[in-house]
């Protein structure tokens, strides 16, 4: 992004340049495209500091929420390190879900050769299934049970991951401990660390680091 000014600032200044280095033969229409196409570069360089000068202004104002961003990402990556067994957990959670959709595709197809099937005359190919309100009933039933096994699932595999992160959280080895093992806990609740420890004592004026004082 910051290099868009200077490279649609650097067009604009050749084609300008060489606009004023052309002869009087050169057609007044080539004149005009060339113009015009230098007007474009100048806008867009005009439109790209613009934008630039706003990005930036949003880096400096926000700079204390990109901080505790990167805190988070940083205490993410330990999590994941340290707990790398947590990664099967999506995979089973997809083989779970897959296997889910198989046995219950087999049942719907089950359900609906149960109403009466006709062949459409314009495609013989092609089936017509003709509903009752009993087997409509059923197949309710079977699309409800699809969704609520799916979101049991998905919930389940959610709490994994969040106990596994709370666990993870409240046993942190960065985590600052009294002489019976119990985790020292700043005011809000959550686990003083090690380093936030270490600018307390040096009288540096930090806030608490996010999740792991990473």
């Amino acid at each position: 992004l910051i290099g868009l000014p200077c490279i649609f600032g650097y067009k604009w200044f050749g084609l300008h340049k060489h606009i004023a280095t052309l002869d009087a033969n050169t057609a007044q229409p080539e004149i005009d495209i060339m113009s015009a196409t230098a007007t474009t570069y100048l806008l867009a360089a005009i439109g790209a500091a613009l934008l630039c000068s706003i990005f930036s202004c949003c880096l400096f104002c926000f700079r204390k929420s990109i901080k505790t961003a990167i805190d988070v990402v940083d205490a993410s990556a330990d999590f994941i390190m340290t707990t790398k067994r947590i990664l099967f957990v999506p995979f089973v959670y997809f083989i779970l879900s897959m296997l889910i959709i198989s046995f219950w595709f087999v049942g719907y197809l089950a359900v609906m050769s149960m109403n009466e099937i006709k062949p459409l005359t314009a495609v013989p190919q092609m089936r017509y299934v003709t509903w009752t309100n009993e087997n409509l009933a059923y197949g309710f039933v079977m699309w409800f049970g699809l969704i609520w096994s799916l979101i049991v699932v998905d919930y389940a595999k959610d709490f994994i991951v969040l106990f596994a992160a709370s666990s993870y959280y409240f046993n942190s080895p960065l985590s600052l401990k009294n002489e019976d093992g119990t985790v020292v806990q700043n005011e809000d609740g959550s686990p003083k660390m090690k380093k936030q420890n270490e600018d307390d004592e040096d009288g540096i004026d930090g806030e608490a680091e996010v999740l792991l004082g990473a």
